[in-house]
């Protein structure tokens, strides 16, 4: 059996250096533990050129602590800021071996104790993405020949655009599956998913990192195993020093005092992004800030950002008698019911709204 670790979009940035070194530690540390023959790293590997660099020793360090071999590909990525003609990895990369600046690579690769062959093929990214490259064969039971890309597969992407990076090298599965590929690893698009067209498994692992805000739901990597009389099966393993990424309502009274629900507070973990949305109508701009800074220092997570784009600051609320009064009703009952389901922020909005500017 030929076991191994597929993931990509490892965005290793100097600016999180301990966030993104303790995700690479733990794929290294996952692929370990399930004894993995390999691992695949479909691009993307630093963030940008000139991440390289400054954090080059580090992630070759926990690299080398996996136990069997690494291929990989250069992504969209690291290209950026990189000079022109430039290899990014034309340097020493540890026992990583890596298609990049354009140029695919066949990696082949034998397991000593079973005798089964795997054939990998790694093309890197290009915005055009190369067909002619990909190589041919009659399909062989007893080999296991592997794809590595990096791009946009449509069917495995719901939405492409209007981001140009995520219409970047749109590729398609069915070269692969016509070329006698039994696996096609795909980096480039954060969330994970994949699809079976017959016996041909084609995947994205998804980043096993938060890399930008937006992306719900626990961070994994893929786990395949794979032999000649039950071919490939695949595995999500979560990693758990990425934490999840959160958006939580947070209310404001009229003053701006900020309250969280119990049930809300717990869900946050310590290693979680977060950006509390407000929602509220209130008097003064200057105490929401305060009851945001004061709920922030309660809070223990990763990160934390604050979203103001649903709260409404109304100004001279004292020359409205009418208006004044029925906030402080809606305030007062709103106290008095704490349990109930009510959107007490929809309330005031059309309240106010009915008022107008009656006084």
């Amino acid at each position: 059996m030929i076991r191994f670790i597929h993931t990509s979009d490892l965005h290793l940035k100097l600016s999180e250096k301990d966030y993104c070194l303790s995700v690479l530690r733990e794929v290294a540390e996952k692929g370990n533990q399930k004894n993995c023959h390999f691992m695949l790293i479909c691009g993307d590997i630093f963030d940008r050129f000139t991440d390289i660099d400054p954090l080059k020793r580090e992630a070759i360090e926990i690299l080398d602590s996996f136990h069997g071999e690494i291929f990989a590909i250069q992504g969209n990525h690291e290209e950026l800021s990189c000079p022109p003609s430039t290899d990014p990895y034309s340097a020493n990369i540890g026992k990583m071996k890596i298609a990049s600046n354009q140029q695919k690579k066949v990696f082949p690769y034998i397991n000593k104790e079973s005798g089964l062959s795997v054939e990998i093929e790694a093309i890197p990214f290009h915005k055009q993405f190369p067909y002619e490259q990909i190589q041919k064969t009659k399909p062989d039971s007893a080999k296991l020949r592997i794809a590595m890309a990096h791009g946009s597969e449509p069917s495995l992407v719901e939405y492409l655009g209007p981001s140009k990076e995520e219409t970047n090298s749109i590729l398609e599965f069915h070269p692969f599956k016509e070329a006698g590929f039994h696996y096609l690893a795909l980096g480039h698009i954060h969330s994970s998913s994949e699809k079976r067209n017959g016996d041909f498994l084609y995947s994205y692992s998804g980043s096993p990192r938060i890399v930008r805000s937006g992306e719900f739901g626990a961070k994994t990597i893929n786990y395949l195993e794979w032999s000649p009389t039950t071919g490939l099966q695949l595995e999500k393993l979560e990693i758990e020093a990425a934490g999840q990424y959160r958006e939580i309502p947070v209310s404001l009274s009229l003053t701006g005092e900020a309250s969280l629900s119990q049930t809300e507070r717990a869900k946050i973990g310590r290693k979680d992004s977060v950006r509390l949305v407000l929602k509220g109508v209130c008097e003064n701009e200057n105490s929401v800030l305060e009851s945001f800074e004061a709920l922030k220092s309660t809070i223990q997570c990763r990160e934390i950002e604050i979203e103001r784009g649903k709260v409404t600051i109304i100004a001279q609320l004292v020359s409205n008698p009418m208006a004044r009064l029925f906030l402080e009703k809606v305030e007062a009952k709103r106290i008095a019911l704490p349990n109930e389901e009510i959107d007490w922020n929809e309330v005031i909005q059309v309240g106010l709204s009915a008022l107008g500017g009656k006084k």
